[in-house]
Formats: structure tokens, sequence, C-alpha cells
């Protein structure tokens, strides 16, 4: 079976599962368990395979649901909302509704329904550098971080200001990482964990900070040039355009990002940035 034939197989399960399950919310961890795929990869994964988020099937197979409700019963709109996993709330339902069917429930209702719109998803023309490379295990010095990735820069200065005062930095050999465990498309942003790192050799790693291991074994490693912002758009061309054609299938290991230069020292477009993509 083909790489991408194969992940398909894997989330029409995750697909049979939400049709089943529609009405409650979902565990990202027992999703990854029906896809059978690491839980730190599974969703950017299913993103680029079926280009949308599992918020986004959810919300379209609720919504399909919903549809089918307005036209083949009589019920009122806040059972409805209730049965299709919007907790009764029938002006959030209407304006979820609106949103995706260009009308409001009793217009959908009255008129007999509209054909749902159907918009392919956004991709991008870029194409990245990519090497595989085997590493070995890297002991680092890290400090735990939660919430915004794009919030991590605070972290990573009391990173910095804990192994300054602790004689540690600044160091020549010095290599900075962002260990990154959630995919934020798939996660609520104040439930998004990480981790800000250095590996020095020998550092102290007594609270806050923590001795962590970055894993060994094989990685490919992409290398961005620009803006942090833009990271997303590397990641989203590795899971979908590279590794979907790609031998490789991937280990259950968080993936890291190295930044080899300081964004306070050159401009955005100037930053370089590995990102580690773990394999099997």
């Amino acid at each position: 079976m083909r790489h991408l034939e194969y992940n398909e197989a894997r989330f029409a399960k995750v697909l049979q599962h939400l049709h089943q399950h529609y009405p409650h919310d979902i565990d990202l961890a027992r999703l990854a368990d029906i896809a059978c795929l690491s839980p730190y990869h599974w969703h950017r994964l299913y993103r680029a395979v079926l280009g949308e988020t599992i918020y986004e099937t959810l919300k379209r197979i609720r919504l399909h649901h919903a549809a089918r409700l307005l036209l083949d019963s009589h019920k009122p709109l806040p059972d409805i909302a209730r049965a299709c996993g919007y907790g009764g709330n029938a002006q959030s339902f209407a304006r979820i509704f609106r949103d995706a069917y260009g009308m409001s429930p009793q217009d959908y209702r009255a008129r007999g329904g509209v054909p749902y719109p159907a918009l392919p998803p956004e991709h991008t023309t870029a194409t990245y550098p990519v090497k595989i490379r085997d590493i070995a295990a890297l002991p680092v010095v890290a400090l735990p971080h939660h919430g915004d990735y794009m919030s991590i820069g605070a972290s990573f200065s009391q990173l910095e200001t804990l192994l300054t005062l602790r004689g540690h930095l600044p160091a020549p050999q010095a290599r900075y990482f962002g260990i990154y465990y959630d995919d934020p498309a798939g996660c609520p942003t104040a439930q998004l964990r990480a981790a800000a790192a250095v590996a020095l050799g020998g550092a102290d790693a007594t609270p806050p900070l923590q001795t962590l291991t970055l894993a060994a074994g094989r990685y490919a490693v992409l290398e961005h040039r620009g803006a942090y912002a833009e990271l997303h758009r590397a990641y989203d061309w590795l899971y979908r355009d590279w590794l979907l054609n790609s031998p490789y299938q991937l280990a259950d290991a968080p993936c890291l990002e190295e930044y080899l230069n300081d964004w306070q020292q050159v401009p955005p477009q100037e930053l370089r940035t590995n990102i580690y993509l773990p394999l099997i």
C-alpha cells in the first residue's frame, strides 16, 4: 500500500469514530490511538492528508447532521443544537450554521436546503531543502513553556537569564532548541506544551530548569529562512508534500526546532531555523 493510501486508511477509522460520536467533545489522545499514530504528529499528518483540522472536520460533520435534522424533522433549534454537539445553545449554533451555509437555520429549513459549499484547502507552492540525518542523543537544559508558541521567546529569555546567573552563559558552543509537543492547529492555545532548551553540557538544571534528552535517531531536517511567524508554512509543506511522498514513517517523538542565529541580531527575513521531524 502506498504511503498516502496507508495514512488515508488510518484516518478513515478516525472519521468513522467522529461520525459515530459527533455530539460529544473529542479526545485528541484517543483519536491518535484510533489512527495508530504518535500523539506528537498525528494531527499534523491528518491535516496534511485531509486538508483540514480535526475541529473543522467535526464542525462539518455536526453541520451535516444538523442540516439533515432541519429538513427531516420539526425539532426546534435548541434541540437540534443539543443533538449535534452545541449544548443547546441555539444562538451559537445559528451563527456557525450561517457562516457555513450562508443563511440562517430557519431559512435553510424554509427553502429546503442548499448545497454545502466545498472550499479547497489553501496550499503553498513553496519548497524547502530537506536532509536526512542520523543524530546522537543530546542532553539539554530546558524550561517548560505552556501556551502560545509564538510567546516562547519569553521562556527563552528566562532560560538565558537563569543560565547566565549560574555562570553557564554566554557559551560559544551553546545550541538553542525548541521542543514542541502539540500541533497548534489541533490544540487549544492555553493547552499547548513546549520547552525552551539549550545544549551546553554539564549545566546546572535545578528548578525551574530541568534536564531533557533530545532523542537519538533519524530525522528529516528542513532548513527554513525567514520570520518565525512563517514557520507554520514549512511544517505544512513538510508533512503534506514531503513526508507523504517519502518512504518514511513518523517516530513517536516530538518535533524540534534549532535556532541557528539570534533574532535580536538579524532581521526577520534572515532568521535560520532547522525543523527536525523524527522518523523511523
